[in-house]
């Protein structure tokens, strides 16, 4: 599934890790000063009560940005580290959430909220051996799949958990404004349902619409 047996997906893999290693330096060091900032006008106060809450509420704003780009880059990163191994250890747990993460501004376009399960639904012990690109391309997929047949203000819910007794990962859809069953179809209609088909054939896995929780199963053995 990729050309030059790989070689390209692994430097493009190695180029962005070393570049989010990077962003993420950048981040600490502007985290490190505003944390200083911080210390400063606790000890010497601006004069202006009124300048001070405004200091202060930018201030909060930059280092929830901060905490949220440390994130970001910390999950990129580990994207961009999918390729260094062909075959790895999976957690269907930190892969869905992954997923998520990197998915979230497609939904946000939409106007879809998207959402891994809260840690008391998620299975964190599931885990299989297989291609981590894959597994990931596998997982977008899916989440694409339903984001192009839903409509606005709708919300998906991606959970790793077993499925009839297999190992898998659910994406489960909500407010639906049409029937499960239509939903289902227009589901396997769709132009992605056949990639995410081959993904799930070439990591041995297989793809399901579920019509008791509107969406789609992967199910990974």
């Amino acid at each position: 599934m990729s050309g030059i047996n790989g070689k390209d997906v692994e430097f493009f893999g190695k180029i962005t890790a070393s570049m989010t290693h990077e962003f993420k330096n950048v981040l600490a060091i502007i985290k490190e000063s505003a944390g200083l900032m911080e210390d400063i006008t606790k000890i010497a106060p601006l004069s202006d009560n009124k300048h001070q809450e405004k200091f202060d509420n930018a201030l909060a704003t930059v280092k929830n940005q901060l905490n949220r780009g440390m994130e970001l880059s910390t999950v990129f990163n580990r994207f961009a580290h999918s390729p260094d191994k062909p075959r790895a250890e999976i957690n269907l747990k930190d892969l869905a959430e992954r997923v998520v993460l990197l998915s979230d501004r497609f939904a946000r376009l939409k106007h879809i909220t998207l959402a891994a399960a809260p840690d008391d639904k998620a299975d964190k012990t599931l885990n299989i051996p297989g291609n981590p690109v894959w597994a990931q391309m596998a997982v977008y997929q899916a989440v694409e799949c339903c984001l192009n047949q839903l409509p606005p203000a709708c919300e998906i819910t991606v959970t790793s958990r077993r499925i009839d007794g297999h190992k898998g990962i659910l994406i489960a859809c909500a407010n639906l404004q049409t029937d499960a069953a239509d939903f289902c179809q227009s589901l396997k209609n769709s132009e992605h349902w056949q990639e995410l088909e081959t993904v799930m054939d070439a990591i041995n896995g297989r793809a399901q619409t579920s019509e008791a929780e509107p969406g789609i199963r992967l199910l990974f053995d």
